[in-house]
């Protein structure tokens, strides 16, 4: 799957800032980005193979809370198609990319709610807080909350540490 508006889209402007970090040691580098629809947690590599680049950024993706989910989307387009297996539930289509995307830490494309990150000298965290969806009326469902999920980066790692 390309996205356009992700790093895909990019490759030299990608390629450009990473040589840059990677060239004058700048470290601890986080990237918070939204509007994928989906919560995701990722290393980004210097190098177009990633079990041959560095570790130079680690990038968050925060879900919204009142838009339609990634998975959502993807298999409303793809449920005719033979891609339709791979979207069958959302631990299908997450594990199908995360096995096509070895760096991601932490992937929810059926996910809606909110990120609030905690940023220290020893550790940058963030909490994805996935919420139910409204009520068929329209109204706020009893206990919002779903899930909530903790991601620590320690200063000086570029590994993602979930729980």
């Amino acid at each position: 799957m390309i996205d356009c508006d992700s790093w895909d889209g990019y490759p030299a402007h990608k390629h450009e800032l990473l040589a840059f970090l990677k060239q004058e040691s700048i470290r601890n580098v986080i990237a918070i980005t939204g509007d994928l629809h989906a919560f995701q947690c990722g290393i980004v590599r210097d190098a177009a193979d990633p079990a041959a680049g560095t570790p130079v950024v680690v990038d968050f993706v925060c879900a919204g809370i009142s838009s339609t989910s990634l998975y959502t989307y993807v298999r409303a387009t793809w449920h005719k198609t033979p891609l339709a297996p791979l979207v069958a539930t959302p631990v299908a289509f997450d594990s199908f990319i995360r096995v096509n995307n070895p760096d991601l830490r932490y992937v929810d494309h059926d996910a809606q709610g909110y990120a609030s990150a905690t940023v220290t000298s020893e550790r940058f965290s963030v909490v994805f807080n996935n919420v139910k969806r409204l009520n068929s009326d329209g109204s706020t469902p009893d206990l919002a909350l779903l899930d909530r999920t903790r991601l620590t980066v320690f200063r000086d790692s570029a590994e993602v540490r979930v729980g």
